[in-house]
């Protein structure tokens, strides 16, 4: 599906949907989840915009339809279906809401083999029901370890809070207190459940309508955050770094001043790195896309001082990259202030860097920005050379003749910012990059050593047309 085409084909299946519940054949939703798994290699924008916006209007009517016989419902979950149609009868299972519908998400749970993601929305939704049976499978959840990423688990943490049972509070504690787990979502999600579990009977009946979120926090945090500001100031590296996490735990946007300024007086040492690789998590965790533009404008100019972003930009400082998919993670409205980066008059590492947290955000949104960046000729054609290499990444058609131009021009890009070029138009795969990589391959007086590269691109265009050829042979 074309990104261009989303929202008419997202708004399509959502009235198809409805128009399932206007007739008595419950059966019908599971022939129309097999035409969709069919037609579509990705169901994730069209089962997001059904079940993550503000609109669920469908996955109300469907609950509504079902709500008195949803074995239909439980063959598509443990059918042969993609994991965006199940990920949709969850959420209608969710607004259902009776014990048996709740108890099939218990069985999702306790199913050793089913997919993390589906377990975590299960999870998800019997917190969100509150459903005491969910206890015990939940709490196995938590302290899996070895089955179980952080980032599930803390599904498991928070659904736990929203049940209420006291017993929670045991496994909640010793995620708490257990000195290997370092994953700053797991553990401000687990202190969160744990805050829930503690309140007053009259909160409690006052909170039971409202979901568990750490977002902002509460009043009752300003004692917590005034002690973290003044821990921040403290000369010691890890503690500053355990500070910063302490703020992005409370999800407060009046830290991302504090955060930032505690990284700005920068020094060539791990503990530095390590410092700043927690502040730039930090702003991610506190979801402020308003921050971003501060953030970048904080790392030009302590970029100087440190080269853990020249070292990013060469492929030597992983550990950064997961700091970035936090701020990734803010969402699409990130994009502007990035791009403003990507475009401004920032320095090389910190334009690289942003092109990378573009990667980093899902779906079709970063795209337009790095097709923009394709152009950027300065540094010998660096910055085209890192948007290419997202481009390549995503498989993104639309760049196939900007990417061709590039190989081609030997006066404004630089050698190896064609050699990403090449390399990016090899995993899109399009057959109208054959002629352009055809004219490098043959004239190695111009182009050089890059002929080697090109025979690799071109080989892999020609798996793809094969593959093509024997998936329409199928049929």
């Amino acid at each position: 599906m074309k990104y261009e085409d989303e929202d008419n084909v997202c708004q399509y299946v959502n009235e198809v949907l409805k128009a399932l519940t206007y007739f008595d054949d419950i059966n019908a939703l599971e022939s129309f989840a097999s035409i969709l798994d069919a037609e579509f290699d990705d169901l994730h924008p069209i089962v997001w915009h059904l079940t993550e916006e503000a609109d669920r209007s469908t996955v109300e009517e469907l609950a509504e339809f079902y709500e008195d016989d949803i074995e239909p419902l439980e063959r598509i979950l443990n059918g042969p279906y993609s994991i965006d149609i199940r990920k949709l009868i969850i959420h209608v299972l969710r607004e259902i809401d009776t014990w048996s519908a709740n108890q099939i998400l218990v069985d999702v749970l306790n199913d050793k083999d089913e997919d993390e993601y589906l377990v975590a929305e299960a999870a998800d939704a019997l917190g969100a029901n509150r459903f005491p049976e969910a206890f015990e499978p939940l709490c196995a959840m938590l302290t899996d370890k070895d089955r179980y990423t952080p980032d599930a688990r803390s599904y498991a943490a928070a659904a736990l809070g929203r049940i209420g049972e006291q017993r929670a509070v045991a496994p909640l504690a010793a995620v708490l207190t257990d000195p290997d787990e370092d994953d700053d979502i797991l553990i401000s999600f687990a202190l969160e459940a744990l805050k829930w579990l503690v309140l007053s009977d009259e909160e409690s009946e006052d909170d039971a309508g409202e979901e568990m979120t750490d977002s902002v926090s509460p009043d009752s945090d300003d004692d917590t955050f005034a002690v973290l500001l003044g821990a921040l100031e403290d000369s010691d590296y890890p503690m500053r770094e355990l500070t910063i996490r302490g703020l992005a735990a409370l999800k407060d946007p009046r830290a991302v001043s504090p955060i930032l300024d505690a990284i700005s007086d920068p020094e060539e040492n791990e503990e530095y790195r390590a410092l700043c690789r927690s502040a730039i998590g930090a702003i991610g965790r506190t979801g402020d896309a308003s921050a971003v533009a501060a953030l970048f404008r904080t790392l030009d100019m302590v970029a100087d001082e440190c080269k853990i972003f020249e070292d990013y930009r060469i492929g030597e400082e992983g550990a950064l990259d997961e700091a970035l998919k936090k701020v990734a993670g803010i969402g699409p409205e990130i994009i502007g202030p990035l791009r403003e980066v990507v475009a401004g008059d920032y320095s090389l590492d910190i334009k690289a860097t942003a092109i990378r947290t573009l990667g980093h955000i899902s779906g079709p949104y970063p795209v337009p920005v790095l097709l923009e960046a394709l152009k950027d000729t300065s540094c010998g054609g660096d910055i085209a050379a890192y948007a290419a290499d997202e481009l390549g990444t995503r498989k993104v058609g639309e760049a196939v003749d900007e990417l061709c131009r590039i190989i081609l021009d030997t006066e404004q890009y630089e050698e190896h910012s064609r050699l990403f070029a090449i390399s990016a138009l090899g995993e899109i795969g399009d057959p109208r990059a054959l002629g352009s990589l055809r004219e490098v391959f043959s004239d190695q007086d111009t182009f050089g050593e890059l002929s080697a590269y090109v025979y690799e691109a071109f080989e892999e265009i020609i798996e793809v047309m094969e593959s093509r050829s024997e998936d329409e042979n199928l049929f």
